[in-house]
């Protein structure tokens, strides 16, 4: 048969959708160019993420300076293929628990609160504590919604919420009233004390420099004021900041020190057991009372003191009483009852003087009775008082479920959150800002009346702490975190070795 070889019928053999066919030729050559194009990209990536400007790629971002020195060593704080945040796709309460057992080996933190309810309120460390936003930022500070997440709806993670809002959304929303202020709880102390008489002029006593102790003229002399001026005290001359001197309260100028006798009351309230008006100053022979005695310690005190004084005047009787001991039931000789008897009446004359004058015990001091006793005149010579003093009890810290710094606030006037203590006259009153008063400067930027509002910061962990919601009193290195049970060596701890779960 004849070979067909004109170009027409040659054109029927070759299919005429050829074009959009592959062949192993073109599918070859499609492969091996995209492949180059991965190869090539991959290199250039993989060099660019090495670098500093494509690190951020490959890394949240640098970590805060307190793990600076980790930044290296991811593994110090996460665990692998585990999410550190409870908020992931994949979290469990398994790997949550490998990822904070990482965090507690250096942090032993207590709980929260002990009515949370753990299976609802499961939450990890890093959920709330977010590092990798730099070196200067404050990983201890969560936002609002960390904490409204649970206070939002407050029955759903705790077992008992009578004493707690049940719903919160914000400060400046609707955070409830301060409950002392609200509850209108007064002063539980048991010290009687007028803010209203000592803000006078002399103190309403015509007290004045010349009538203190020397040692104390500086502390309330002010700038060129002449020695028969008048005491004119403000509240700094009682009211200072724990941070100028050594107290166990935490913290340096959050609070303010405890009063106490020796530093804010002992100038003008000489406790000495003559009787003088207030205002007067004592005289320099008189006998003075150490104070922070309870009554039949001073009337012991007393007896050594006036028995002393007795026979230093007297040494004849002094050999007398030298003499040995008299028979049971044989009655005093006179030299000695009358010794005796001279020296009760100086004890009772003194205890009227410390228990029922105008500048001594009683007049800042509330007693309690003992069994049968008629009050505090039933001062018997030989029993002593029948009575005893109650402890001052004032609060060091009056809003104990919140944390308050006093030493950002010291460029505002005292009278601007106490304006109350200018005019109380009642121990009792409570010279506490409320809720409104706050917001004043902790809320959102505004303002009223033509004057400037809030701008301050006003987020839950402004005030409140997290851990140890029962006692946020708590200081840190408080002993019950046990954060010394697994002490490390110092290499042991820079090398991340030999950590335990707490």
């Amino acid at each position: 048969m004849p070979k067909i070889s004109d170009a027409k019928r040659r054109a029927f053999r070759i299919p005429a959708d050829y074009f959009v066919r592959w062949g192993w030729l073109g599918r070859g050559k499609l492969i091996l160019s995209l492949l180059a194009l991965v190869l090539a990209g991959s290199w250039w990536a993989i060099g660019w993420a090495r670098s500093p400007q494509g690190d951020h790629l490959i890394s949240h971002g640098p970590v805060a300076a307190v793990h600076a020195k980790w930044e290296n060593d991811c593994n110090e704080c996460h665990v692998p293929f585990a999410p550190i945040r409870g908020d992931g796709w994949n979290g469990s309460s398994r790997s949550l628990a490998d990822s904070n057992e990482l965090c507690q080996s250096c942090h032993a933190g207590p709980p929260h609160h002990r009515n949370q309810i753990p299976e609802a309120s499961q939450q990890s460390c890093a959920g709330c504590h977010r590092d990798h936003q730099g070196r200067d930022a404050d990983i201890k500070r969560g936002t609002v919604g960390d904490c409204t997440s649970c206070h939002a709806d407050l029955g759903q993670h705790s077992k008992e919420t009578s004493h707690y809002a049940a719903s919160i959304h914000g400060f400046e929303s609707d955070h409830p009233e301060f409950r002392r202020i609200a509850e209108k709880l007064p002063d539980p102390g048991h010290l009687k004390f007028n803010h209203a008489v000592h803000m006078k002029p002399g103190q309403g006593a015509n007290f004045t420099l010349a009538k203190v102790d020397q040692a104390d003229v500086g502390r309330y002399k002010v700038g060129s004021q002449a020695m028969d001026a008048p005491i004119q005290l403000a509240c700094a001359s009682c009211h200072r900041l724990d941070s100028a001197g050594g107290t166990a309260l935490p913290g340096a100028g959050a609070y303010m020190q405890p009063i106490s006798y020796k530093n804010d009351c002992r100038a003008c309230h000489a406790l000495t057991v003559e009787p003088r008006k207030a205002g007067e100053r004592p005289a320099k022979d008189a006998l003075a009372v150490p104070h922070g005695l309870q009554p039949d310690e001073v009337h012991a005190l007393l007896w050594g003191a006036y028995t002393e004084r007795l026979l230093a005047k007297q040494p004849a009787l002094a050999e007398a009483l030298r003499a040995p001991r008299r028979m049971p039931g044989k009655p005093r000789d006179d030299a000695e009852a009358k010794a005796r008897s001279a020296i009760a009446e100086q004890v009772r004359s003194a205890e009227q003087t410390l228990y029922g004058g105008k500048t001594t015990c009683l007049e800042c001091h509330e007693v309690a009775r003992k069994e049968g006793a008629k009050g505090p005149d039933d001062l018997d010579p030989d029993r002593g008082p029948t009575f005893t003093i109650r402890k001052p009890g004032v609060p060091a810290i009056w809003f104990e479920h919140a944390a308050f710094q006093h030493a950002p606030h010291r460029a505002v006037d005292c009278n601007a959150c106490h304006a109350a203590a200018m005019s109380s006259t009642k121990s009792s009153d409570v010279m506490l800002p409320d809720i409104k008063n706050c917001r004043t400067c902790h809320a959102p930027a505004g303002s009223s009346g033509g004057s400037p509002t809030g701008g301050f910061r006003h987020d839950c962990a402004e005030c409140h702490r997290y851990h140890g919601g029962d006692d946020p009193t708590r200081g840190l290195g408080d002993p019950a975190r046990d954060a010394m049970a697994n002490d490390r060596s110092l290499l042991d701890f820079l090398s991340g070795r030999a950590k335990a779960a707490h």
